[in-house]
């Protein structure tokens, strides 16, 4: 704070004469976070300005702390370490240091709901991406509240978004068997890995990094047991329990599998816990987008993604008319209910059905 001092001309019976007056001013932020500064009334005596200097100095008010977010936020994350995943752990560190910098150096209790909410509206991305940002967010200032001691938590004026359940038909781009033939038959012969991986992919349903952690200890005849991946160099626990299953494979894959075996038992390190596609390494996804993405355009297919082979498999079976608790099962939901929401779409009408059986009654 600072005090103020300025010269008045006072009108006197005689004429006029100079006084000062004194007032202070005081620096702060809005609730945009920009600073502003607030000037008192005019006190004709210093001392009373000193004193009320002062008192408003010692006025309770939640923006006393001086701790910045950055500080509160590395706590969060140091004390999380340890109970959750590694991936939610680099995710966070990701969003706290590249993508929360705006609040970085602010005082933590400076950090207001309408700043915050401001943030999360001009967020882009899914649902899902925004809330990834929404948790780590609410954690922190969680934390900030129970251990530090900040006045108010403003995450709780924040709600997190809306996620919809149901994939979109429009958003998703299925191939059939004749349309995935033809991708397959336009890879290049040299990409043998990529184009087994690719036609696992396809023809089981798993999504790409557990058909990519695979090693020859989880092939078992014609099972494939899935019940870990590996993320940078470490071996992790898959998302859910219920991603932890046995796929059984035709006897298609089943040759294009072993055919890669023998191929790396060529190689006098091979040992049993190299990757079925890669060898001693793991398949690079950007070769292995670059590589689907030319055999696209050689086929003249329209683009899809990697997991649209997942979408493509559950597609196929229910084509087929596999049970859909079994494709649950398959792919690793976590719950039927999961399964229908995002595939019910592609499930023929049970009006139909209904319609159909009177019929034959009838």
């Amino acid at each position: 704070m600072t005090i103020i001092s300025k010269e008045f001309q006072k009108k006197t019976k005689n004429g006029s004469r100079k006084i000062t007056r004194y007032r202070y001013a005081v620096t702060y932020k809005d609730v945009y976070g920009k600073s502003k500064r607030y000037y008192s009334k005019w006190y004709d005596r210093k001392s009373d300005c000193v004193k009320a200097e002062a008192e408003y100095r010692n006025k309770p008010t939640p923006n006393k702390s001086h701790i910045k977010f950055i500080d509160v936020a590395e706590a969060f994350l140091k004390a999380k370490k340890e109970t959750i995943s590694y991936d939610t752990y680099h995710k966070y560190d990701r969003f706290i240091h590249d993508e929360f910098t705006q609040f970085l150096n602010m005082n933590i209790e400076d950090i207001t709901p309408i700043l915050l909410k401001e943030y999360f509206d001009n967020l882009e991305g899914a649902a899902t991406t925004k809330n990834n940002r929404y948790s780590c967010m609410k954690g922190i200032f969680e934390f900030a509240y129970t251990y530090y001691g900040i006045a108010k938590n403003p995450m709780k004026r924040i709600t997190c978004f809306k996620v919809q359940n149901r994939v979109k038909k429009e958003d998703m781009n299925i191939y059939t068997p004749k349309e995935f033939s033809a991708l397959y038959d336009a890879i290049n012969p040299k990409y043998v890995d990529i184009k087994a991986l690719l036609w696992t992919l396809y023809w089981t349903g798993m999504r790409k990094n557990e058909a990519m952690s695979l090693t020859w200890d989880d092939i078992d005849g014609n099972i494939i047991h899935i019940h870990r991946q590996w993320i940078n160099g470490a071996w992790h626990e898959l998302k859910t329990s219920q991603s932890k299953r046995d796929v059984v494979i035709d006897s298609k894959t089943l040759e294009l599998i072993l055919s890669l075996k023998e191929k790396q038992m060529e190689n006098k390190h091979y040992k049993d816990d190299w990757f079925v596609f890669g060898g001693a390494f793991q398949i690079p996804t950007a070769t292995l987008t670059r590589v689907k993405n030319k055999a696209c355009k050689i086929a003249g297919l329209r683009q899809i993604r990697i997991h649209d082979l997942r979408h493509s498999h559950v597609s196929y079976l229910i084509s087929k008319n596999v049970n859909i608790y079994t494709i649950s099962r398959r792919v690793g939901h976590s719950s039927i209910t999961m399964t229908m929401d995002i595939y019910g779409h592609l499930m023929p009408s049970s009006q139909d059905e209904i319609i159909n059986a009177i019929e034959k009654e009838n």
